[in-house]
């Protein structure tokens, strides 16, 4: 379990960086995750939960030092560790983007051969991200359902949110980092995310990414892509902006027709 540290304090240390759901702030060997004020109580401890179950498998994953609150908003305690994230050294080297790709595909590879008790299923957490969206009519969501159910299985640990940006270069191994998303489910519906995530930024990327990840491995792209609605329907609930909306439309239109 988590623990609580009491208190709101207000000196919250050196600003590093700011998502769309929290500010990081740092201060000596350790961070402070300070989320926004209108995600709901208990957010903060659903991540550390996540997170401290992730490291307790060996995971190199950030070491949780517990939930906190400052300036009245809720904040996990954390380990700090320095380095670039890959995805640093993506935009700054082009000549290595290949490699980092591969070393990238390779983490994820290693994730998604640990089995997992104690997550969110991934299948339920689907189902009820497309019984919520108001964007589609209930034929279509039917259709989702369908396939979700054909496609649902697997007890494998799924990050949620893997890309380059969230892998940090640490010393002697790389730090994978944001698990707030982490369940447990099937990898290549794991996969069919992160292509989505790289295709809201650049389109080759993501098809390089696919690409490689399938080269790499005994998968068949068209085995990934039967998740392509589902995981696309999953992202659209999480209120995107206007061109990803409508390019993620358009892909569960073209797969559910």
């Amino acid at each position: 379990m988590v623990g609580v540290n009491k208190g709101s304090g207000s000196d919250q240390g050196e600003y590093i960086a700011r998502g769309n759901t929290a500010d990081v702030f740092r201060k000596g060997n350790r961070i402070w995750k300070v989320f926004k004020e209108y995600l709901p109580d208990g957010e903060a401890h659903k991540e550390a939960e996540k997170q401290s179950l992730v490291h307790s498998m060996g995971v190199p994953v950030p070491e949780v030092y517990g939930i906190t609150s400052i300036n009245g908003r809720q904040a996990i305690e954390m380990e700090f560790l320095q380095g670039d994230t890959l995805g640093d050294l993506f935009l700054a080297s082009p000549e290595r983007q290949q490699e980092l790709l591969i070393t990238s595909i390779q983490i994820q590879k290693k994730i998604h051969s640990m089995k997992v008790e104690g997550l969110e299923s991934m299948s339920d957490k689907l189902h009820n991200q497309i019984t919520a969206l108001n964007d589609l009519d209930e034929s279509r969501k039917e259709r989702l359902l369908e396939k979700l159910t054909i496609q649902a299985g697997g007890r494998m640990l799924c990050h949620g949110d893997f890309h380059l940006h969230n892998i940090i270069c640490t010393k002697p191994e790389y730090t994978i980092i944001d698990w707030v998303d982490a369940t447990v489910g099937s990898p290549l519906a794991d996969v069919s995310r992160t292509y989505l995530l790289y295709l809201s930024f650049s389109r080759e990327l993501a098809d390089r990414y696919l690409d490689l990840y399938c080269k790499g491995s005994e998968v068949d792209i068209h085995d990934i892509h039967q998740w392509t609605p589902i995981m696309a329907a999953g992202r659209l609930s999480e209120g995107v902006e206007t061109d990803d909306r409508n390019r993620l439309m358009d892909m569960i239109t073209m797969y559910t027709d």
